[in-house]
């Protein structure tokens, strides 16, 4: 920004001069022109007067060009790099966080930021300067009562600090607030399906309502400090201007320190100068104090590390077979209790390994591992008999392929969203994959084809539609070791159907761990584990896990009973 910072300085620098220019003239136009009734002079001072305006007007136009520039510049990379910001941090940041938090972070925060910027490039860098120039002329015509009037100032320097300490900690507290707002109007969004189902309208407008009025006393508190400020350092100002002028007539009428009544008219001039850009001064303090708060919510943000990042000497993955170990690995969310407890297994290239238990029991806590969205509290995890955490994060990615239980699709296009798992693939290369996922003629099927946008989290698209998609995905990604979390747990029968033909493509050749909650979905795996409460408890084929009689045939007997014929089969 440095060009633009300079330009825009040395304008504020001329402005600043030629506003000032009145408080110089004014004793020329009173004592020479008009007392002495010289037509020279009076000619003079309104030349004067007049390039002083033209110029005014000129560096007005320069300093506010190049001060926006600035502004605008930084506040959209301020967003950027909250932006970019979040998307390197961990998982677990987003676990500890509410989205309207967030969304509040990056929006009404940033929104404080470009005012404060705003106020301080506008009035608490230029109005000093204009300050300063009708100081000089102060002192210039009376160097006396300049002195007294600057005997005022420490009394309006405590009560700008006064203010704004409270100023600042009530707009901590609204913009806080505001967070909480928008966080209930977002889930009251993302939930109003449920919100219809369930009559709920009454009881959500309740909380809206319940969370607006918190914010509004907040706000309230923070405006009451904000015009109490403003109104008491106005009041001293201008009490101080009054006495000012009242002693200057005094030192006029009693001819001490050889002050005219050009030179009074001048030094009053030069006071008046000082007044606008004092108060603005002032007005611009509060503001800025009151914006500070979102900074600090935005820098506070900026000031988090990622749990996860790649170690110093971590290398490229290339030519990966796909053998994955879990040597031992404990793991507990935010410091809670294990998720796993000494987990260990061997996953052979190639091979199908599902993992099954009870709800609660670690299994996708597995996935998440293996994608590096946490690293273990103790043990490790290899691939092809390396370390995940010597890995280059990204490079590992790009050989993992993930199917989830809740398909999400980005509001874009179909062919976008496909194209999502590999950046730069062709046209043609996404519709072999969306072929291979038994999607292709459904997407024809379509008014827009490939260019039809999915909506709000692929709202216009069924389940299996959804689903099919993202596996699609995947297909593209063509990825050496493939993760199924749960993928077919939300789906009715015929998309199930639809599905499980899909995911059989996408299988074949690749290492697979296969997350389920339906049994019947991992009878053909190479090798079954079950685990309970963070352990591996059973391990082996379906049949010599159900010849066991062990927690696996217990699941198994429990669901062939509760679901319908037409699941079992």
């Amino acid at each position: 920004y440095w060009p633009q910072i300079v330009v825009g300085l040395l304008a504020m620098l001329v402005y600043a001069a030629a506003y000032s220019a009145p408080a110089y003239l004014t004793k020329i136009l009173m004592d020479e022109a008009l007392i002495n009734k010289s037509m020279d002079d009076l000619v003079w001072v309104a030349v004067l007067t007049a390039g002083a305006g033209v110029v005014i007007g000129i560096a007005a136009f320069v300093k506010e060009y190049f001060r926006q520039q600035v502004v605008q510049k930084a506040v959209v990379d301020l967003r950027q790099e909250a932006g970019d910001y979040l998307l390197r941090l961990s998982i677990g940041y987003f676990d500890q966080k509410k989205v309207g938090d967030l969304i509040s972070r990056l929006t009404n925060d940033i929104r404080s930021a470009s005012l404060a910027l705003n106020f301080f490039t506008a009035d608490i860098v230029e109005c000093p300067l204009v300050m300063a120039f009708a100081l000089v002329a102060a002192l210039y015509h009376c160097w006396q009562l300049t002195l007294i009037c600057l005997l005022a100032l420490p009394l309006i320097w405590l009560l700008l600090v006064r203010f704004g300490r409270r100023i600042r900690k009530h707009s901590s507290r609204s913009l806080a607030q505001l967070a909480q707002v928008t966080e209930s109007m977002q889930q009251m969004i993302s939930g109003m399906r449920v919100v219809k189902a369930f009559g709920l309208e009454k009881q959500k407008a309740e909380e809206f309502r319940r969370e607006n009025e918190l914010f509004l006393r907040r706000v309230l508190r923070m405006i009451r400090n904000k015009a109490a400020g403003r109104a008491l350092i106005e009041a001293s100002y201008v009490l101080s201007l009054a006495g000012l002028v009242f002693l200057g007539g005094l030192v006029v009428m009693h001819h001490y320190w050889g002050l005219t009544v050009g030179g009074l008219a001048a030094f009053a001039a030069a006071l008046a100068t000082m007044y606008r850009p004092g108060k603005r001064l002032a007005r611009a303090y509060t503001v800025v104090q009151e914006s500070l708060a979102g900074c600090n919510r935005i820098f506070t943000l900026l000031d988090e590390r990622p749990e996860i990042k790649d170690a110093p000497d971590a290398i490229e993955l290339k030519d990966v077979r796909g053998e994955i170990v879990f040597d031992n690995v404990w793991f507990a969310y935010n410091g809670g209790e294990p998720a796993l407890r000494g987990l260990s297994f061997h996953l052979q290239p190639g091979k199908v390994l599902a993992i099954v238990g009870p709800s609660g029991a670690g299994k996708s806590t597995i996935v998440n591992l293996i994608l590096r969205f946490y690293d273990p509290t103790r043990g490790r995890i290899l691939i092809d008999g390396i370390d995940i955490r010597k890995i280059k994060r990204k490079s590992l990615l790009k050989h993992i392929a993930v199917v989830t239980q809740e398909p999400f699709l980005f509001n874009t296009t179909i062919a976008e969203n496909i194209g999502y798992g590999r950046i730069g693939a062709t046209f043609e290369e996404i519709v072999e994959a969306a072929k291979a996922a038994n999607i292709h003629q459904t997407i024809e099927s379509l008014e827009e084809g490939y260019e039809t946008v999915v909506g709000e989290r692929g709202g216009r698209l069924s389940g299996g539609e959804r689903q099919r998609i993202t596996i699609a995905r995947a297909l593209l990604r063509n990825p050496t070791i493939l993760l199924l979390d749960e993928a077919t747990s939300n789906l009715d029968s015929e998309s199930e159907k639809a599905v499980q033909g899909a995911l059989s493509r996408l299988i074949q050749g690749r290492t697979c761990i296969v997350v389920a909650h339906r049994l019947s979905t991992v009878r053909d795996a190479d090798r079954i584990i079950v685990i309970d409460e963070g352990m591996v408890v059973e391990q082996g084929t379906h049949e010599e896990l159900m010849a066991r009689n062990g927690l696996y045939r217990r699941l198994y007997d429990i669901q062939h009973q509760t679901q319908p014929a037409e699941m079992r089969e």
